[in-house]
């Protein structure tokens, strides 16, 4: 008797506050996606897929799109990534673009330094307008590729056509 009394007043005192806790967190948080959501969508995936590879027109680099599924409780996350021209996204690579819901993307080259991502409807939570690679055989050559979004107003870029800084 004494041991299901000490287990009810554990239940009631320890277990049951956190319980409540986490009810009214998930009652909160549900309609939006909450950090634990966004870390799931980096790290816990139960399946990734690439989507599209779209070469620069100069074939140095790729524009990867990753499909992640991290599972019941979480709808499809699209990571793009830029990476040199064949290879896939690795532990150590950071995708520019991140979203969910994404609806009507098109992904395009301008010219070599200049991808263009359009989509209808999105929900962006991370966007790097600049990737940058550095050349392992060629310390002084680098790479640069400037990332827009559309719709957005129209603007000057932040390349010039050859790749440099402005």
């Amino acid at each position: 008797m004494k041991d299901i009394k000490a287990k009810l007043h554990h239940l009631l005192t320890v277990a049951a506050p956190w319980t409540a806790v986490g009810f009214v967190l998930a009652l909160f948080l549900w309609p939006c996606a909450s950090p634990i959501d966004v870390f799931l969508s980096l790290v816990c995936d139960v399946g990734r897929a690439e989507i599209l590879r779209r070469p620069s027109p100069d074939g140095v680099v790729d524009a990867v799109l990753i499909r992640v599924n991290p599972g019941a409780m979480s709808s499809y996350w699209y990571h793009l990534y830029v990476l040199p021209r064949g290879q896939a996204p690795g532990k150590k690579d950071h995708p520019v673009f991140v979203a969910k819901r994404l609806l009507y993307d098109h992904y395009e080259w301008e010219r070599p330094h200049h991808l263009l991502v359009r989509y209808r409807e999105a929900n962006i939570f991370a966007f790097r307008n600049l990737w940058s690679w550095r050349n392992e055989e060629n310390l002084e050559k680098s790479y640069l590729v400037e990332i827009r979004l559309e719709p957005s107003v129209p603007g000057p870029h932040y390349l010039t056509a050859e790749g440099n800084l402005r």
